[in-house]
């Protein structure tokens, strides 16, 4: 068989057609990163900012001057009501003059007008108290009868509870005139005649309960 340059020419361009064809189908190579395969420790963290919350925020007052001991609560620890949280040491030969004297007296007054104003409020708030309750039950009952609406035991029910909250309102503030009345007493035995002398240390306990928070 005689190969003439045209046929030559023919098989040519379909070797070059068909190798054309396979490269364009072929699949085309993915670049990729390697790394050398280690083990170790995997840390994540989150960056966020916080917001603190805070129900209700009590100061306690020196009750007297003078030096204050170590204090072997850190912050976040647990108090409860009536704990020892500080104690101050007198100072060295403190200067007793009518002033203070007076200051002291006129503080004791004070707290001891708080304690009965907070009492009274105690009295009152278990009356209001009682006749919210009163007035739930006979609610409930006319409920029950079909002589009263529905709105109507709602809104003995929030009476109720509003006026369960005043009470627990008014023996906290009673509890705190309490706490008061005790540090004038210890500020005013600082000043006493000298026939009973003070104690080494004074105690600072805490008014209620909670988490000591730290000093800025």
């Amino acid at each position: 068989m005689r190969i003439t340059l045209r046929s030559l020419i023919i098989t040519l361009v379909v070797g070059v057609v068909a190798a054309a064809l396979v490269w364009a189908v072929l699949p085309r190579p993915i670049p990729v990163e390697t790394a050398v395969v280690t083990k170790g420790r995997f840390v994540a963290t989150v960056d966020e900012d916080g917001k603190t919350r805070i129900r209700e925020r009590y100061i306690v007052a020196a009750p007297l001057s003078g030096r204050l001991v170590r204090v072997r609560l850190k912050a976040g620890d647990q108090v409860a009501a009536d704990d020892v949280i500080a104690a101050i040491a007198p100072s060295p030969a403190p200067l007793l003059d009518p002033r203070s004297r007076r200051e002291a007296e006129e503080r004791l007054g004070a707290a001891e007008a708080t304690i009965e104003r907070t009492r009274a409020g105690i009295e009152r708030s278990h009356a209001q108290s009682d006749q919210a309750s009163n007035d739930l039950a006979r609610t409930r009952t006319l409920v029950e009868r079909g002589a009263a609406t529905v709105q109507a035991l709602e809104r003995a029910e929030l009476a109720m509870r509003v006026a369960d909250r005043d009470l627990r309102a008014a023996e906290f503030l009673n509890h705190a005139a309490e706490h008061e009345l005790a540090q004038a007493k210890a500020m005013l035995a600082q000043y006493g005649d000298g026939s009973k002398a003070p104690p080494a240390i004074w105690n600072i306990s805490a008014p209620v309960s909670g988490l000591r928070k730290a000093k800025r």
